[in-house]
């Protein structure tokens, strides 16, 4: 592996760098593959699509590191013989491959309303599980007092830095949503703000609203118009991917675009796209697309692209494919060199 120190200092690489210790841009080389290597994990002998013969033994993953970060992909078939967009693709997975990582991969439900039990607690608020339904419910208190009952969706909650104030986001099984904030509560439509949780940054509420015009969003810090998103009306698929709060700034992922305070991550950086950008262990995550390959940044550092295709963004059934993440690890499904991969890539407890 060899290290490169980023020459140019433009401004978000400086932000991200400074936000995550001063950490150095890394860039890790591709080598390339041995002939005739890796071997995939399941049999690939004329199975048609839909139909896959049986994997037989469980290779152990090409495994590599990015500080942290532990990068793991196993082999699968071909792209000739077939492609990750039709459920009976994961016939191809042995359990055992997927159930390497689960206790990190699952119960995201529970992993978020545990996150917000915990943050609450200080605030003087409890989250309670409702034993007696079907599925998680909670009702929700402040001391003794009920706040909302029988919820069924619990968002991210977002924690000033202060530790000051709170933001949550609920919704009961009848769709009505309720905004939380320390000793306030208000109605929130989720559609009119794209499905989106608002987050606080400073003691700011930063959230995503939809325009008079119906094509375009407005992001507002408090009662500020600070940026909007042109031309991306919901269709098929909601444009917006995620809104957060990071080091003091707001970030919004829209359709391969990262804008962090109203600037363009990708025209700072020069990427053709952005996708998939979350907080893994407290540190910036994401892949970028450059001359047409895909790499991944995770707290500064950068791995040099390797991958022609990650699953991202898609709808219906092949959305089951789309690269995923719990705040822990990303998971997906990434094509190189003519061969699919199913990728982990996570910080673990040891």
């Amino acid at each position: 592996m060899k290290k490169r120190t980023a020459i140019a200092a433009l401004p978000i690489l400086a932000l991200l760098a400074s936000a995550c210790g001063g950490t150095l841009q890394v860039t890790v080389e591709r080598t390339a593959t041995p002939p005739g290597a890796p071997m995939a994990i399941a049999w690939t002998a004329s199975a048609p699509q839909g139909i896959t013969a049986a994997p037989t033994e469980v290779p152990g993953p090409k495994a590599f590191a990015l500080g942290d970060l532990v990068v793991e992909e196993y082999p699968v078939v071909s792209k000739d013989l077939d492609t990750p967009n039709h459920f009976e693709f994961n016939q191809r997975i042995l359990p055992a491959v997927l159930e390497r990582r689960e206790i990190w991969r699952g119960r995201i439900p529970e992993r978020r309303a545990d996150a917000a039990k915990q943050a609450l607690a200080r605030f003087g608020y409890r989250l309670e599980l409702k034993a007696e339904l079907p599925g998680l419910h909670y009702d929700l208190y402040q001391g003794d007092t009920l706040v909302k009952a029988d919820i069924s969706t619990v968002w991210p909650i977002s924690v000033a830095a202060s530790g000051s104030d709170f933001a949550l986001l609920v919704e009961d099984d009848q769709g009505r949503s309720l905004l939380i904030t320390r000793g306030a509560t208000q109605p929130w439509d989720t559609a009119r703000h794209g499905f989106i949780a608002p987050v606080l940054v400073g003691l700011d509420l930063v959230s995503v609203e939809a325009a008079a015009n119906g094509q375009d969003w407005i992001v507002r810090r408090g009662d500020q118009t600070v940026y909007t998103v042109r031309d991306k009306p919901i269709g098929a698929a909601n444009p917006l991917k995620g809104l957060w709060s990071w080091s003091g700034h707001w970030l919004l992922e829209v359709d391969g675009q990262v804008i962090i305070d109203g600037k363009s991550l990708n025209e700072e950086l020069g990427y053709q796209e952005v996708f998939a950008w979350q907080l893994l262990n407290g540190q910036p995550f994401y892949f970028f697309r450059k001359d047409g390959r895909i790499g991944v940044s995770y707290a500064g550092q950068t791995l040099a692209p390797r991958y022609d295709e990650v699953i991202h963004y898609r709808c219906c059934e092949p959305a089951a494919f789309n690269v995923a993440g719990n705040g822990t690890m990303v998971w997906g499904y990434a094509l190189r060199n003519g061969l699919w991969y199913y990728v982990e890539m996570g910080v673990y407890a040891s």
